[in-house]
């Protein structure tokens, strides 16, 4: 996975966090795995949003899960400094249900956040 081989997970416990949550087992869509990773008070901004605390975040990652299609995540980079960290990521495959407010179409969908 992208930046994931190369990211040094003992450099940072937040670090190793963020690639366990990116790994590939999260496809699974099974949930349970937010509540292991993620302390209840955690905050994500993600296309200048905040998305926290942990349930805020559920609901907005829960939906990823669920209408994209063969969802694959790609790591492009973490940067890390103390307790905070920016992730360059992609998400894709095809999107089947409805998100953002947009009906799915079946059609491969990708995108790039920060």
């Amino acid at each position: 996975m992208g930046g994931i081989a190369a990211c040094d997970d003992a450099e940072t416990p937040n670090k190793a966090t963020v690639a366990a949550f990116w790994s590939d087992d999260r496809n699974k869509r099974k949930f349970d795995w937010i509540d292991d990773l993620f302390a209840v008070d955690i905050v994500i901004r993600s296309a200048g949003k905040e998305v926290g605390p942990r349930d805020r975040f559920r609901a907005w990652v829960v939906p990823l899960f669920q209408n994209i299609e063969d969802l694959k995540l790609e790591v492009h980079v973490i940067f890390a400094d103390g307790d905070k960290l920016i992730t360059r990521w992609t998400c894709s495959g095809g999107f089947v249900g409805e998100m953002f407010g947009i009906k799915g179409t079946g059609q491969p969908v990708s995108f790039t956040d920060m």
